[in-house]
């Protein structure tokens, strides 16, 4: 009788946890949310647009900022079924890696076409940046060269980080 009721009360302890977190806000849903940035709540990740981020933080003309978001918004579109590719990609692999009898090949073949969609993507986005910095005055250029120089760096050190 006595366990039972130790259950009880640690599962009506869990429930009341859980509720209470969910009814603050829970951050971004993933657990703790130490994001320097923020949640992107509707999107329910961090980060993100890293580009448009940084562009809303050069002083630009309302023109640029229209050109800005159309540029960006043709471009999600059309890597759309890239990110989807993608993402099927990725599950194919790990059925792969799991199927018995396990079939190298076929995790091979898997692997290459994972990374033809990356190197599309990654083309993507070099076509973008070099789309938005042909909208950009020269002093406007040399403010983003250096955003993406700080980044970059910030980027090396949490990698050196985790060695």
């Amino acid at each position: 009788m006595k366990r039972q009721m130790m259950a009880g009360a640690a599962l009506l302890m869990v429930l009341l946890m859980g509720a209470t977190g969910w009814a603050m806000g829970g951050g971004c849903g993933k657990g703790y949310c130490g994001s320097k940035e923020g949640c992107n709540k509707e999107r329910k990740s961090h980060g993100g647009d890293h580009l448009a981020r940084m562009f809303n933080k050069l002083d630009l003309s309302d023109e640029q900022k229209s050109r800005v978001d159309e540029i960006i918004a043709a471009e999600k579109e059309k890597v759309a079924p890239l990110r989807t590719e993608l993402k099927e990609g990725r599950l194919a692999i790990k059925e792969a890696s799991l199927a018995v009898p396990f079939d190298e090949n076929r995790v091979r073949d898997l692997l290459e076409q994972k990374e033809a969609v990356r190197t599309e993507l990654m083309v993507s986005k070099a076509r973008t940046k070099n789309a938005l910095f042909a909208l950009l005055t020269p002093e406007q250029q040399k403010e983003a060269q250096e955003m993406f120089d700080r980044k970059e760096k910030r980027h090396h050190r949490k990698m050196e980080n985790r060695q």
